[in-house]
C-alpha cells in the first residue's frame, strides 16, 4: 500500500508541484490551510508524513508542529517548506522538523521523504 503524505499549503502552485513531484511514489493528500489539514489528519488516518508550507499561516504552522510532536495519537514526521530561515528559530531544538528553503530541489525532497519514511518503518519494526 502506498504511503500517504498530507501536504498543507495555501499555495495551489506549490500543491501542484508537490503532487507532480511525489505522486509517482506516494499518495499525496492536499489541504489548503492548517484547519483543513487537521481535519484530514483526523478523518483520513494513516497519514505517514506531513509537508507544511510555513509561509502561509506561519504561527499556526509552528503550533501544528508543536502539537504533533507532543501528541501520542497524531505524532507524525514533518517536512517544513519556507522562504525565510528565521522561522526555524521559533522551534525548540527537540522538535525541529526537517526543512527545505524555497525554491527547493524536488529530487532532494523525494530523497528526504524516502529517508524519513524508511526510518519511520524501522522504528515501528524495532
Amino acid at each position: 500500500m502506498r504511503k500517504k503524505i498530507l501536504s498543507i499549503t495555501g499555495n495551489k502552485p506549490m500543491n501542484y508541484l508537490l503532487k507532480t513531484t511525489l505522486s509517482e511514489s506516494y499518495s499525496l493528500i492536499p489541504a489548503d490551510d492548517i484547519a483543513a489539514g487537521i481535519t484530514k489528519l483526523k478523518t483520513i488516518g494513516n497519514i505517514d508524513l506531513l509537508i507544511v508550507d510555513a509561509d502561509f499561516e506561519t504561527q499556526e504552522s509552528v503550533d501544528l508542529i508543536q502539537f504533533l510532536s507532543n501528541s501520542s495519537l497524531y505524532s507524525k514526521p514533518v517536512i517544513l517548506l519556507l522562504t525565510d530561515q528565521k522561522i526555524i528559530k521559533k522551534f525548540d531544538q527537540d522538535i525541529l522538523p526537517h526543512y527545505f528553503l524555497k525554491p527547493f530541489d524536488p529530487v532532494k525532497l523525494i530523497a528526504a521523504a524516502n529517508k524519513i519514511l524508511q526510518q519511520q518503518a524501522l522504528t515501528y519494526v524495532a
